[in-house]
């Protein structure tokens, strides 16, 4: 890493920018995960996500005003779940310049609501650790119509996703902070990505509190607005989260989601946490899906961790009037640099 850092520095400066910092850096996360449900199919087998196989490659600097800029890439190695089959891609990509008076980005990525997720809280392999990896599915093997299976609904997959945009985010003024993202829809109507989040200390007592929202700014059958709010409290080594966010897509999905959980750091290198989440379809009293799940990630040495995970799970299928229960049992490796 050190080798690498000093290589790229000398390059920039050669290229006349010598007060401007380099870094390359990146992780790789996968697993294994064993589904014990009443499906007529399994679902077991090793997991990877794209989205957490990334080399990211940062740069920065500043002007004598006191203005810093920067730019950001992250490449993306799309595993076994991913369409390009391996097929190194750029994930996202932007700049940014920043002062006194806050940061506009500008560029490919998640819209502002994204950086304003407050109150969840998990390790490993559980509900609002890496990923649940449990299927949201029937008995019949069939998938639940308007279920997430992460604990918060943002607008970072929807609509635009990660296309071109501009976003501002506000400095921290005692505490409170904020930012908004417009991206272009082109022929149709522009998204909107909105966070706020404001943090404090009471009675020994740290807590944050904020949400965001997205919206498509479209109606009818190709509306989208999401909403989520949450709430952290924190105190020595225990932290407890609260989250409720809202997803409504068209008229057939409007789902809600709840989250609660509580951390715990065993020490420097144990984290174990225990959550509850509930997803449900609310539209025509549609599917819904619940769970009850334990993590813990434990760090061998700087750079190297692993995450287990142990969930309970109960998923209705409300068309076909039958319930899926089972259980998940997880187990990962996450090596950074």
């Amino acid at each position: 890493m050190r080798k690498v850092l000093l290589a790229t520095t000398a390059l920039v400066a050669t290229a006349g920018v010598a007060s401007a910092e380099v870094s390359i850096g990146g992780y790789f996360y996968m697993g294994y995960t064993d589904i014990s449900d009443d499906a007529s199919t399994s679902a077991s087998g090793y997991f990877t996500n794209s989205s957490q196989n990334e080399v990211y490659i940062m740069f920065s600097d500043s002007t004598d005003s006191g203005l810093n800029y920067g730019w950001t890439v992250d490449l993306r190695d799309g595993m076994n779940n991913d369409s390009d089959n391996g097929t190194p891609a750029i994930d996202e990509s932007s700049g940014y310049i920043s002062g006194d008076v806050g940061k506009i980005v500008f560029g490919n990525n998640d819209g502002a609501d994204n950086s304003f997720q407050v109150g969840v809280v998990g390790v490993g392999d559980s509900i609002a650790g890496n990923n649940t990896h449990i299927t949201s599915r029937a008995t019949n093997g069939t998938a639940l119509v308007g279920v997430d299976t992460g604990a918060i609904a943002n607008g970072s997959g929807s609509g635009l996703g990660d296309a071109t945009g501009i976003s501002y985010f506000s400095p921290n003024m005692s505490g409170f902070s904020m930012g908004i993202t417009h991206k272009d829809g082109g022929t149709a109507e522009d998204d909107i990505s909105i966070g706020l989040k404001y943090s404090g200390e009471m009675m020994g007592t740290s807590f944050t509190v904020g949400g965001g929202r997205y919206d498509n700014g479209e109606s009818g059958s190709s509306e989208r607005t999401i909403d989520h709010f949450g709430l952290t409290l924190s105190q020595g080594d225990i932290s407890i989260g609260i989250n409720q966010s809202s997803d409504e897509e068209g008229t057939t999905i409007n789902t809600n989601n709840t989250y609660y959980g509580i951390g715990y750091n065993v020490n420097d290198q144990l984290t174990v946490s225990i959550a509850s989440f509930e997803s449900e379809n609310d539209v025509t009293s549609g599917d819904k899906m619940s769970v009850l799940g334990l993590g813990a990630s434990y760090s061998l040495a700087p750079g190297l961790s692993l995450g287990f995970g142990l969930d309970q799970f109960e998923n209705t299928d409300t068309s076909a009037s039958t319930k899926n229960e089972g259980t998940a049992m997880s187990a990962s490796v996450t090596m950074s640099f």
